[in-house]
C-alpha cells in the first residue's frame, strides 16, 4: 500500500499521553480486510479501516489481531515519511515486519546512477501476555499498557 496512508493513520493514532497504549492490527479476509485500532486507558478507541482498494496485495485466509506497543512502531515513522510503499506483514507468532520503499537519486540501479529503490525493514514483536517485562527493560515506557484487545489470535501468516 502507499506509505503515506499508513503514517497519515498513525499520525492520526498517535496519542500524546506519556505511555501511549498498544496499537492493534487486525486482518480479516472480509470488510474491513485491514484496520489499525489504538484504546487509550480510560477506553476511548480509534479505528482507522483500509478497504481493499487501497491495498496492493491482501492475502490473509483467517481473521488475525494482534497487538504491538506504539512505541516500536514508532521508530518507523522517519521511513513511512520518505517511503514511496509499504509492505506489511505477519506471521502466526504475530512479528510484525514493516517494508519500505523508499526511491532515491544514484540509487541501487547496477551503474549508481540514476533514480532506484532502497528497502528498509522493521520488525516488531507483539505485546505478551500479562505484561511487558522485557519491553520495560528495553526502556520505553512504563510497561503498563494491559492486554491485547485481540484474545492472542495467532492464526495464520498475513500480508497486507
Amino acid at each position: 500500500m502507499k506509505s503515506s496512508w499508513l503514517y497519515d493513520a498513525l499520525l492520526e493514532l498517535l496519542p500524546t499521553l506519556p505511555a501511549p497504549p498498544p496499537l492493534t492490527f487486525h486482518t480479516t479476509p472480509r470488510a474491513p480486510y485491514f484496520s489499525l485500532t489504538a484504546t487509550s486507558p480510560l477506553g476511548c478507541s480509534t479505528t482507522i479501516s483500509f478497504s481493499k482498494n487501497q491495498l496492493d496485495t491482501f492475502q490473509v485466509s483467517e481473521p488475525t489481531c494482534h497487538s504491538y506497543r506504539f512505541g516500536f512502531v514508532r521508530h518507523a515513522v522517519r521511513a513511512m515519511e520518505r517511503a514511496k510503499m509499504v509492505s506489511i506483514r505477519g506471521d502466526k507468532q504475530g512479528v510484525l515486519s514493516l517494508q519500505f520503499m523508499i526511491e532515491w537519486e544514484g540509487g541501487m540501479d547496477g551503474g549508481g546512477t540514476g533514480k532506484g529503490p532502497s528497502f528498509v525493514e522493521f520488525r516488531v514483536l507483539p505485546v505478551g501476555e500479562g505484561g511487558s517485562e522485557s519491553e520495560e527493560e528495553m526502556g520505553d515506557g512504563d510497561g503498563k499498557e494491559g492486554q491485547s484487545e485481540c484474545g492472542g489470535n495467532d492464526i495464520g501468516d498475513w500480508v497486507v
